[in-house]
């Protein structure tokens, strides 16, 4: 064998096979960090969906209904007030996905703090009674909004409206809620 023979026929196909082999290499690393990527952001999106705090409307508590294990009441100021002209009230259970925090309740210019501080957490699985306590009858009560947010801190926000047809009191119900997304 002649030199020019043995580089067509040993180093070429060698060089080649090597070259080809570290491209091979370089692909599938490519491969396995973009599925590590998507595999990460679809369990995020699995851990948000699994700890959505979500809320169902219970109807009016009578005396012969389950008593609701967490009492939340709402104020201008976020502390106890001696004088109201004013309640709405509503009762609703808390799914079994995730820990609900409560943050405020928003109604046009006016928002409502949880009298327990900053915000108030009620575990899964809950019957809670809600209670928004108006210090002027003659406010008037615009789209209101529950603002919660599940462990992660992503917020969240449920449209509320009061029904005063059925109850001698005015019943706060649930109509819809929004994505993390929508509440900036």
């Amino acid at each position: 064998m002649n030199g020019k023979e043995i580089i067509t026929s040993v180093i070429v196909p060698l060089l080649s096979a090597l070259l080809g082999g570290l491209l091979t290499l370089w692909g599938v690393r490519i491969a396995i960090r973009h599925e590590k990527k998507l595999n990460q952001e679809e369990y995020r999106r699995s851990l948000k969906m699994n700890a959505k705090p979500l809320l169902m409307n219970q109807g009016f508590f009578s005396g012969n209904a389950t008593e609701p294990t967490a009492q939340l009441m709402f104020t201008e100021s976020g502390k106890v007030e001696s004088r109201s002209n004013g309640k709405l009230t509503g009762v609703f259970k808390s799914a079994d996905c995730g820990i609900i925090i409560f943050k405020k309740i928003q109604s046009g210019e006016v928002t409502y703090f949880p009298i327990t501080g900053e915000m108030s957490m009620v575990d899964k699985n809950t019957l809670i009674n809600i209670e928004i306590v108006m210090a002027d009858k003659k406010e008037k009560l615009q789209e209101m909004k529950l603002f919660v947010s599940d462990i992660y801190g992503n917020t969240y926000y449920y449209s509320m409206e009061y029904n005063k047809a059925e109850y001698k009191t005015s019943q706060l119900v649930l109509t819809s809620m929004s994505d993390p997304e929508a509440t900036g």
